[in-house]
């Protein structure tokens, strides 16, 4: 739901958001006002583009079906996780297609899967894990068994990072991308790294988006005293 509504948000005020200067400091602020915006008004704006959208060209709204269904060829675009981007970009090689993926230039969202400790949980051994899987090395494993981008840094990672996508030395149609602002000191000099240009809009964009393209994103932020109203207009766009 909160997906398929920031989509419609962005469908809505696309003016709005062209308009923004890209260069102002407030930049991502104003984006994430009008990221989050749940008024009476933009409420029923969205269930009206929603439901064009139902009856038109979306074949339904759903989260795990599409990543399985663009390889098949069912979809020909898939609003995605981004390791479930990564997921149908390596399947679909295995089936000798190419699927690629973008960011859409009005922006997308920031996320992260979190662990959370229960009330009453053994704290010890819940801390002792959560160590365990920061430390780069493991953190590293993760990455590579699952597909998802890790928050931990470190020279395991870059590592990794470069095993995966850099460039070989005789390549020359290549792109640089500056990871400083996400490795930071962590590593050894600069975190800069150079891409096959024809990997340019695959795994690497999903996974290790560019400072300027976070700059597009936002974080979803609750719905409060709304949060009602727009159950009640989900409830009716899921029934049609």
């Amino acid at each position: 739901m909160r997906d398929s509504y920031v989509t419609a948000i962005f469908h809505i005020y696309k003016d709005e958001i062209a308009a923004l200067d890209e260069n102002d400091p407030d930049y991502n602020s104003k984006l994430s006002a009008i990221f989050n915006r749940c008024d009476d008004k933009t409420i029923n704006e969205v269930g009206k583009a929603l439901k064009q959208a139902k009856s038109s060209t979306v074949k339904v709204f759903e989260v795990d079906e599409g990543k399985e269904a663009i390889i098949a060829g069912e979809y020909h675009a898939n609003l995605a996780w981004s390791g479930d981007s990564v997921f149908s970009m390596d399947s679909a090689e295995e089936a000798g297609k190419q699927l690629n993926y973008s960011l859409p230039n009005e922006g997308s969202n920031v996320w992260f899967d979190g662990w959370c400790m229960p009330k009453g949980a053994n704290k010890e051994l819940a801390e002792e894990f959560v160590n365990f899987i920061c430390d780069p090395e493991n953190a590293a494993l993760c990455m590579d068994e699952v597909g998802y981008t890790s928050p931990i840094v470190g020279e395991d990672i870059w590592e990794l990072v470069n095993d995966w996508y850099a460039a070989d030395e005789e390549e020359t149609d290549t792109y640089e991308v500056d990871l400083s602002f996400f490795f930071g000191d962590s590593i050894e000099g600069d975190a800069k790294i150079s891409i096959p240009t024809s990997e340019r809009g695959r795994q690497f964009d999903a996974q290790y988006p560019t400072e300027e393209m976070l700059k597009r994103c936002c974080l979803m932020k609750d719905f409060g005293d709304q949060q009602t109203k727009v159950e009640k207009m989900w409830i009716e766009i899921s029934n049609l």
